[in-house]
């Protein structure tokens, strides 16, 4: 996940989900940061870990990472998944069904958990919950989370795609340019020796740095 991504998800989660609002303790002690949390459960999506490995460096509980996991993939459910994760309509389904002929349908759907797998151990795993709808959720936001990183990726590809191909622009230019003045150098250079060996040519210094005045001019 990058990091422009992960700073969006944050945006949103902590302006729609007061969970994710850093507060204030009786003691008027912060709390846990909405990054902490957000950190705490996409790690244990991401690699499958237990929820005691979150508290060496993020100084968070068991049952808070817990706790925050369990909040996290249904704020993105509900953030996200009008957007992200959508119900196949009449077309996708007679689509599916034509395509159901083959094995070529089962290999698809394969395929995409074995995507699934391999970017969230926890998929790959045995399960750490115990309640249907909580794995329910925890594979709805896997998907919702692996839709975002490849709409994510897409549009990086395309920025840079843009960037190059402005910055092959801009160089190309500059060729162009250079070549421009290292071509009036040498014209510059040679009317000088001429202007030396030939004193009555018409072809001196004066004129061509004049033209090369005007040439320069916007």
């Amino acid at each position: 996940m990058s990091h422009s991504l992960f700073l969006c998800i944050q945006s949103v989660l902590e302006a729609n989900e007061p969970y994710f609002v850093q507060r204030k303790n009786n003691v008027e002690r912060l709390g846990l940061s909405s990054f902490q949390k957000m950190i705490a459960a996409i790690r244990m999506l991401a690699y499958g870990g237990t929820t005691d490995l979150c508290d060496e460096y993020l100084r968070i509980g068991e049952s808070t990472a817990l706790k925050s996991l369990k909040k996290f993939v249904k704020a993105m459910i509900t953030n996200f998944s009008e957007e992200y994760l959508w119900s196949p309509n009449n077309n996708d389904i007679a689509k599916l069904l034509a395509e159901g002929e083959s094995q070529g349908t089962r290999k698809d759907v394969e395929c995409a958990f074995g995507v699934l797998q391999a970017r969230f151990a926890i998929v790959r795993g045995p399960a750490r919950l115990f309640q249907l709808t909580d794995l329910k959720y925890i594979m709805m936001a896997c998907i919702i989370l692996r839709n975002m990183m490849i709409e994510d990726e897409r549009i990086s590809m395309m920025l840079k795609e843009l960037f190059m191909s402005n910055s092959m622009k801009l160089l190309v230019n500059q060729c162009h340019a250079i070549l421009h003045f290292w071509r009036t150098s040498l014209k510059i250079i040679v009317a000088l020796e001429i202007e030396k060996l030939i004193p009555n040519s018409n072809l001196t210094l004066s004129s061509i740095c004049g033209n090369y005045i005007v040439s320069c001019r916007p």
